[in-house]
């Protein structure tokens, strides 16, 4: 009887163990996320043909122009955009947040997204629809993930160069293709935190009127080592030439942020939600107008440091 019971109980043993293994991927973490003990699975994926037809079918519809989140975000997963769309981009909910970094899954706010109930940026993916599926969708990213997020060639881009927020960067911006038009930018470091405020100096869509001059600003706060500053948007209105009556004011009217590829390049991202711009967005890359003088400087003593 006792060799009886024991091997009963070495069967149960067997069979909890094997529904274990099976379940390995549904328990469920803190943040209600699924374990992410598992390992990847079966051949290297392409992404033209694993991954963007996972896009196609649960979120292109929604990512690309005219859809909810392009329109909050500014991400497009459709075919020929999602790649550039997602690899080495900072989130533009969070910027410290990496939408795939190639080098990282657990730093890929991707997997966060479309893994758990809470991600910790906005909302989980698809927003409103059934969670993917795991044996399949979700583990055919997460895959891809671990190899190393490969493009349509084949191949991982390396981390594009990007300079820290300074002092240095302070001065005159403009896009070479608009000539007449730019903005000013200001660093202030001598507050906690540091501020960032932008002038933007431009025109209305209707050239010539008596109210073709658009004086807009941007301001929002940054951390030591941020190379990335999201902004809140005012359109400035009334006032009078040389004169203190009437005042001129601020109206928010959007947000924007600006990314730093060194000190003398940046890209300028805005979406206005209200004013006589209502519904534009857009995306600028800038150049700095006169010579750096002071920001590869002030990048080379905090490398030093």
């Amino acid at each position: 009887m006792k060799h009886a019971k024991h091997s009963k109980q070495i069967v149960i043993l067997l069979t909890l163990t094997i529904l274990s293994i099976l379940n390995i991927g549904h328990v469920w973490g803190q943040e209600d996320c699924y374990s992410e003990t598992f390992a990847p699975f079966g051949r290297p994926h392409d992404f033209n043909s694993d991954i963007q037809p996972i896009f196609d079918q649960n979120c292109a519809d929604c990512h690309s122009p005219g859809g909810e989140g392009y329109e909050q975000t500014g991400l497009d997963l459709r075919a020929g955009n999602s790649y550039e769309s997602l690899i080495w981009v900072p989130s533009s909910q969070d910027p410290s947040r990496l939408l795939v970094d190639p080098t990282s899954v657990e730093e890929s706010l991707l997997w966060h997204k479309i893994n758990c109930d809470e991600p910790g940026v906005g909302e989980r993916m698809p927003m409103g629809e059934p969670r993917l599926d795991f044996q399949t969708d979700q583990l055919t990213i997460r895959t891809w993930l671990i190899e190393g997020a490969p493009g349509p060639d084949g191949e991982t881009p390396p981390r594009p160069e990007h300079k820290a927020i300074n002092f240095g960067m302070s001065g005159s911006w403009y896009d070479p293709d608009t000539a007449g038009q730019g903005f000013a930018f200001d660093v202030i470091v001598e507050r906690t935190p540091p501020l960032f405020v932008v002038y933007w100096f431009t025109y209305s869509e209707n050239a010539g009127g008596p109210d073709e001059q658009r004086w807009y600003l941007a301001q929002g706060e940054f951390q030591d080592g941020d190379h990335v500053v999201n902004l809140e948007l005012f359109q400035v209105v009334g006032g009078r030439f040389d004169a203190s009556s009437p005042a001129a004011e601020a109206h928010s009217v959007g947000t924007a942020m600006i990314e730093f590829e060194t000190c003398d390049r940046a890209t300028l991202t805005y979406e206005f939600e209200g004013g006589e711009m209502s519904g534009g967005s857009d995306e600028i890359d800038l150049e700095r107008l006169s010579p750096d003088v002071l920001c590869a400087s002030l990048s080379d003593d905090d490398q030093a440091q």
